[in-house]
């Protein structure tokens, strides 16, 4: 059976029909373990544990505590600004920061440096199907062979600056990435080839704008941000595209996040974090005002865990982190007053049935039913008052002990 929490406050009044979304924060600073409180980058590992990058080096959140690292890095890469974070199939978490960009190996708990302080600095760390694993920056990309681990940087190539970098799943065999002549370049990892594709319709184009941002999302779309506070959401097959998200009154967005669980975008600007449901239009700016809000309205990373938990990095402010949905905290307050307010004040009884509807019983006489699919409530007036005790789900029937009255099928 899942959770269910029924408080019943008489501060005010919730009406099913008319709930909202609340996105309630739990805040890590410093106080907390956290080495700073600017976050620049945040992944979880497969074991579970989440790692968080910031300008004083990484640390590993276990779910109960902040762990300062303690594998062996003798040429101290780790140290001052993470910049990018990825695990790799071998399970290897790669780096790339100030100090130059290698990888933690779990299995022999040290730090391997693959290029030097000297090199492009990387912005963004993938993987291909033959287990490659590719880099880009402002000045060049990069291929760390997955056979030799021999590497090797490009920039003949790719003659605009690149930040995002993003590999084709389940059996494709190219690279995308974002250049900031106002066009994606596709590499096909095999032959070495790039072709390049239109985000914006001519005229459409804003000055200076160039996309700056790869994620995945459905299917065979990826989804694009720009300099200039557009998403673009472009077809991989027939390299269609479409602007999905544009909002002049956010300041740049800085991180895009596709949450698959509960199918909405998540986008990190300077200015707050926005939730943007692409079917419903409907888009949510979430800031620091308040207690239960954003630690800090300045976005710097999104990453989402096993649990489906959101963990959102700020610039200053710390980590935050959105519970599931699932563990959220529900109100239903009593009011008899509305047809389809929870009626009890005095709640004794609560059992779930077959179709997952809960089944709420009062001492004030009250029977209701919560129809958690529909968010719909029904209260059985109709079977008289009666002071409910215990309930128990029998086949297709509730079972209902009273006091005074016996029980009632």
């Amino acid at each position: 059976m899942k959770k269910l929490i029924l408080s019943l406050f008489l501060v005010a009044f919730f009406n099913l029909t008319a709930a909202a979304q609340n996105y309630n924060f739990q805040h890590y600073t410093t106080a907390e373990g956290l080495p700073n409180n600017t976050i620049i980058c945040c992944i979880q590992d497969k074991m579970g544990f989440i790692w968080i990058g910031t300008r004083d080096g990484v640390s590993l959140y276990d779910g109960y505590n902040f762990l300062k690292f303690s594998g062996e890095d003798k040429e101290g890469i780790l140290r001052g600004k993470i910049l990018i974070m990825y695990q790799d199939s071998k399970e290897r978490i790669w780096f790339s920061t100030a100090n130059g960009t290698g990888y933690f190996d779990p299995y022999t708990n040290s730090v391997k440096r693959v290029f030097s302080q000297d090199s492009p600095v990387f912005y963004s760390i993938t993987e291909d199907a033959a287990g490659n694993i590719w880099m880009s920056s402002t000045e060049a990309y990069a291929k760390v062979d997955g056979a030799t681990g021999q590497n090797s940087v490009f920039d003949a190539r790719m003659d605009q600056s690149s930040q995002a970098i993003y590999f084709e799943p389940e059996g494709g065999n190219h690279v995308w990435m974002t250049s900031d002549s106002g066009k994606i370049k596709r590499i096909n990892t095999t032959s070495g080839k790039y072709d390049e594709f239109d985000i914006f319709d001519g005229s459409d184009r804003k000055e200076g704008e160039h996309p700056v941002r790869i994620v995945d999302y459905k299917d065979e779309y990826i989804l694009i941000s720009t300099n200039h506070n557009r998403i673009v959401k472009f077809n991989t097959d027939d390299h269609s595209y479409s602007t999905i998200f544009s909002n002049n009154s956010l300041s740049i967005i800085n991180y895009i996040k596709y949450d698959r669980l509960r199918d909405i975008i998540f986008i990190g600007t300077q200015n707050g974090l926005v939730v943007f449901n692409e079917k419903t239009g409907i888009e949510t700016i979430i800031q620091d005002s308040n207690e239960f809000g954003l630690s800090n309205s300045n976005i710097t990373c999104i990453t989402s865990d096993h649990e489906g938990n959101i963990w959102v990095g700020t610039f200053h402010g710390g980590l935050n982190m959105l519970k599931d949905e699932k563990d959220a905290l529900v109100q239903y307050i009593s009011s008899t007053n509305d047809a389809d307010a929870l009626h009890g004040k005095l709640i004794r009884a609560v059992t779930e049935d077959d179709a997952g509807n809960i089944w709420v019983g009062s001492e004030d006489g009250y029977l209701s039913r919560i129809r958690k699919s529909e968010n719909k409530i029904d209260n059985f007036i109709n079977i008289g008052k009666h002071n409910y005790q215990c309930l128990i789900h029998v086949n297709d029937e509730i079972w209902a002990g009273t006091f005074g009255d016996g029980i009632i099928i």
